[in-house]
């Protein structure tokens, strides 16, 4: 199988999250500072209170999903979200089947441009673009997501029908995906 292949699939990027922070997050202590950060909006010693969560609430969510991404694509692949699954079937095979059912039920095509709301590191967007030949466009509020989707997508073949966003664009879309 080969390298674009295997990353769209996902279990190239289960076998190398935990292993990449160097290369994608800076240094161990940039990774260190964000974990100090977040935790001390839970240390009432350091400030940390209801309050001050509710003032840093963006900069917090971004703290949590800097930190948790490697372990969710450790955990479930590219694709953040669970589907039903029947006693023969692999979780990956799970994950594709409900991914390419979405993109059926929805009778995207080529032509159609969507919208992935909270797309993550863009799993699902690129398994139902390559099934429906439809436009996708994720939008994310986490740059540290938007990067890694980035590069997923330079390995994926069918990366031109794929792209991120951090702003909602004024674009026409056909359909909207959460």
């Amino acid at each position: 199988m080969d390298l674009s292949t295997r990353a769209m699939e996902g279990d190239l990027s289960r076998l190398k999250a935990i292993t990449r922070h160097e290369n994608d997050k800076g240094t161990r202590q940039d990774i260190q500072n964000t974990f100090n950060e977040y935790v001390a909006l839970y240390d009432e010693s350091k400030g940390g209170s209801v309050e001050a969560r509710k003032s840093k609430y963006t900069t917090m969510v971004n703290q949590f999903y800097d930190l948790a991404t490697d372990f969710y694509e450790f955990g479930w692949g590219q694709s953040f979200h669970f589907a039903p699954r029947h006693k023969w079937e692999s979780f990956e095979s799970s994950i594709a089947r409900h991914e390419y059912r979405l993109g059926h039920k929805l009778n995207l095509r080529k032509g159609h441009r969507v919208l992935d709301i909270g797309c993550g590191v863009g799993g699902p967007m690129r398994a139902i673009a390559r099934f429906t030949e439809a436009s996708i466009v994720g939008l994310n509020n986490n740059a540290y997501q938007i990067e890694r989707g980035k590069k997923l997508n330079q390995v994926c073949l069918h990366a031109w029908i794929t792209s991120f966003m951090i702003d909602i664009p004024s674009i026409f879309l056909s359909c909207m995906s959460c």
